[in-house]
Parts: C-alpha cells; structure tokens; sequence
C-alpha cells in the first residue's frame, strides 16, 4: 500500500494507473465514501485496520482518495474538474470542433473554443502542481491571454478552411484533421503555460526521496509544463485526427453511411468518444506525475545539498501535476 499498485517507472503501469483514476465513475463518488475511504488508510497507517477489511477493500478506498483529492493539496477537486470528467467534456468539445458547421462559421468557431479554453483553464488551474495559491490579478491575465490566443489560432484556421472550400475531399479531410487539432494543442500548451505561469516564475516545491521539502525551483516547473504539453499534444492525435480521417475515408464506403447526415455525426461522435476514452489515461502516463529530476541540472542552490546522513542528494522529486 506504500507504493501505487501498478509500477509507476513504466508508461504501461502509469497509463493502467490513470485508466483507474480517471474512470468516470469516480464522479460519482460521495462525501461519505471518500470519508470512510480515508479513514480506512488512516487505520491502516496506524496499523488499526477493522476486522474484515480485504487487500481489495484497502487498493478500493486508495483509488477513491486518489480520484478525487488532489496530491499537493490535500484537498477535494470538484467532480466538474477531476480529469475523470475530462474525456466526457471532451467529447461534446471536440465533436463540436470538427464539425463542418463550425469549422466554417466564425461565430461558432468562437463560441466552442472560448467554451473548451475556459473549461481548460479551470482544469489546469485545479490540477496544477502547486499547493500555493495564485493571485487572482496573475490568473486573470493567464485566462485572458489563453482564450484570446486560442481565438485567434482558431479563427485563423476557420479561414483557411473556408479558403480551401473548393479542394477535393482528400484536402478537405486532411485540413479538418490537422487544423483543428493544430488550434487545440497550441493553444492547450498556452493555456497550461499561462494558468500555471506561478510555476514558471516562482517555481515548484522540489522534495528529496525523505519527503523533505527543499526549495522553490523554476527548472523543474518548466520540466513539468512542457511534460504537460507533450501529453496534450499526445492525447489530442487519437481524439481529433484519427476519427475525423477515418470518416473522410468512410464517406462513401459503407452503404449505411448515405442514408443520413445524422449517421455520419452520430458514427463520428462515437469514434471520437473511443478515442478519447482510449486515449487520454496513456498520454496522462506518459510520464510520472511524481517527477524527478537531476540536482545537477537545477539551480546553482540546489547543488552540493546532502541527506540527514550528510550523502549527496543527486535526485530531488516534485508534483508536475496533469
């Protein structure tokens, strides 16, 4: 119970970690489970566990905590923010996104990427890595930055598709796979970026392998945002490239596919659901949510720091967060 139940030093156990945290029934949870949850690692911590208790009820309530209570907090992180909830959101988002609808519509170009912005910020903010607040002035000025650069990625991408309104199907296809995509992962890495600028500036709480706090390192949180971004960029392939290429291949080739325009939509939401479901817990894994990162490529304070035993410290860990 000491250590997660799948092996966190490879992407395989991470991404079964996070297929088991992300699961969209933890949104269910409620208060009194997550109580009893805890109070049961608290028992079995003190070596007090009730009579009755299994391995499997003890690894249960660790994935209850772990659903929904955020690591550097401590504290609960609402159901509509809880990266559980994440590919569900998703799906409405990116099915409006690669519609012809709105690829073509400025307004409603507008109005999806301002939603999906607005939903990540909150996203980023609440699973962000640090446990200190951040002022409200500096979240302001991220939020604004993030949404008015997502608008304009988005928008410039809305007219280069209407530009290449007259391109064959293969070009068409491939413009609503790539751009789309394009606006959403840039502007998802502007957007972490920005929410959780704290860390770029302050830096993040660095600990040794004792659980000793350290420092503040800048370094490391710009290792944990760009570890971020790379998995933005990760689970967006499967969401928003895929599905939208196979149903461009899939147009005119199964004889059910000509019946309604209601089909295709319905056919392409739901391969864009498979894809997210599938999807997003590996890119989450791919790397350690507990990072670590060498003392030597850290700040001039950190170096030569040594253990209570007086040993050099070569390895200080920190919260990349998701």
């Amino acid at each position: 119970m000491e250590k997660p139940l799948y092996d966190q030093s490879t992407m395989s156990g991470r991404a079964k970690q996070f297929y088991t945290i992300t699961d969209p029934r933890s949104l269910f949870i409620t208060a009194d489970q997550l109580k009893q949850a805890e109070d049961l690692l608290t028992a079995y911590k003190e070596r007090n566990i009730p009579p009755g208790v299994t391995d499997g009820d003890l690894w249960n309530a660790r994935r209850i905590v772990e659903s929904v209570i955020h690591p550097s907090t401590g504290k609960p992180i609402t159901p509509f923010l809880r990266f559980s909830m994440y590919a569900p959101m998703n799906v409405f988002i990116v099915s409006a996104m690669v519609l012809p609808s709105t690829i073509n519509s400025v307004p409603r170009t507008i109005a999806i990427h301002w939603y999906n912005q607005s939903y990540n910020a909150a996203v980023n903010y609440t699973n962000g890595s640090s446990a200190s607040p951040v002022p409200t002035r500096r979240l302001v000025e991220g939020y604004i930055g993030a949404v008015g650069s997502s608008l304009g990625i988005a928008l410039g991408a809305t007219y280069i598709t209407q530009k290449a309104a007259n391109l064959g199907l293969a070009m068409r296809t491939l413009i609503r796979a790539t751009l789309p995509f394009s606006a959403v992962v840039a502007a998802g890495c502007v957007n972490v970026a920005l929410i959780r600028r704290n860390e770029l500036t302050d830096g993040v709480e660095v600990y040794d392998k004792d659980d000793n706090m350290r420092g503040l390192s800048v370094k490391a949180g710009k290792q944990g945002i760009l570890q971020c971004c790379a998995a933005r960029f990760v689970w967006n392939v499967p969401a928003m490239i895929f599905p939208t290429v196979l149903m461009g291949y899939m147009a005119t080739k199964p004889w059910w596919m000509k019946f309604s325009p209601r089909i295709r939509t319905g056919t392409e939401v739901v391969l864009i659901s498979l894809a997210l479901m599938i999807g997003v817990p590996p890119a989450l894994g791919l790397f350690p949510q507990q990072a670590s990162i060498p003392v030597s490529s850290l700040e001039e304070r950190f170096q030569g720091i040594a253990d209570k035993n007086g040993n050099p410290i070569e390895t200080l860990y920190y919260n990349k967060g998701l």
